[in-house]
């Protein structure tokens, strides 16, 4: 009779708003100290907008990383990993929009990539995929993105023969329709919803779960109370219009893993938000026959 065997291990995904921020430089540093400090049990951790010179905080702890794509500003989508529970076997990287782009329109200006790596997990010995991006807040990018993303996935999961897969991020997604005492921004709202819906079905239809759809330890659920991540800079849904959902932008989905716990990480220092997102944490579990 064959024996199971199951090995669990956290994954998480911060946004740590390195584009900009309200506490002062040297605040911003001891601050994500002291994040990082926190963080030091998971085993996988995939950053948004991190800034290139605070990898040395990263090398406090027994993490490797893979930095990815660099944009012209010095922003990247590294995913951090714990070399005593993982070995790389592969690290690419694409951009998803490669160009800053000019003007207003209902595309994104910014650059953006998606950073994966191939993993082996040392005590199954089988093997994970991990993307880590963030996508672009319009719709326009939303609906180009999301496609794009998928596809480098399915490659390198066909090139390695990965089963097992997680894709985390800050996805600017909003999925729960939402209005806005100005018309105009009710507008862009409803357009950024209809271009999320889209493409989260892409997500689902390509076989991934959403670790917020599971019941967490606080009972919040995407959809359902919705555990709503993006801060804005305070410590309390910014705006009570909103009712929480239109800031709940941030994805951690899988495929071949049992998603047991998923949370969110409120990401505060010194009674103030180190970050205009909050994280999220899932914990998941692998089962082999052996």
């Amino acid at each position: 009779m064959a024996n199971e065997r199951t090995v669990a291990f956290d994954a998480a995904s911060l946004n740590i708003g390195g584009h900009y921020a309200p506490l002062p430089e040297f605040d911003r540093t001891e601050a994500w100290k002291h994040v990082f400090g926190q963080c030091a049990d998971i085993a996988i951790c995939g950053l948004q907008e991190a800034r290139v010179e605070l990898l040395d905080i990263f090398k406090m702890h027994d993490h490797g990383h893979w930095l990815g794509d660099v944009t012209d500003i010095g922003l990247a989508c590294p995913i951090l990993y714990d070399r005593k529970r993982f070995e790389v076997l592969d690290a690419q990287s694409t951009w998803l929009s490669e160009k800053q782009r000019q003007g207003r329109s209902f595309d994104d200006p910014a650059q953006r990539s998606v950073t994966a790596l191939v993993l082996r997990e040392l005590e199954t010995q089988e093997r994970v995929l991990v993307g880590n991006t963030q996508l672009g807040y319009m719709p326009q990018a939303i609906r180009r993105s999301m496609p794009m993303m998928l596809d480098f996935m399915r490659r390198l999961a066909s090139r390695h023969s990965v089963e097992r897969q997680i894709l985390m991020g800050d996805f600017n997604m909003n999925v729960a329709q939402l209005w806005h005492p100005r018309r105009w921004r009710t507008m862009q709202a409803i357009r950024n919803t209809f271009a999320s819906r889209y493409a989260y079905k892409l997500l689902l239809r390509d076989g991934f779960e959403d670790a917020a759809t599971i019941a967490t330890a606080n009972g919040w659920t995407r959809g359902r109370g919705r555990m709503w991540t993006f801060n804005h800079w305070t410590d309390s849904p910014p705006f009570p219009w909103s009712n929480g959902g239109e800031f709940d932008l941030d994805y951690m989905l899988s495929k071949g893993l049992q998603a047991i716990m998923h949370t969110r990480i409120d990401i505060m220092y010194g009674g103030k938000p180190a970050s205009d997102h909050h994280g999220i944490r899932t914990q998941y579990r692998i089962t082999v026959q052996s």
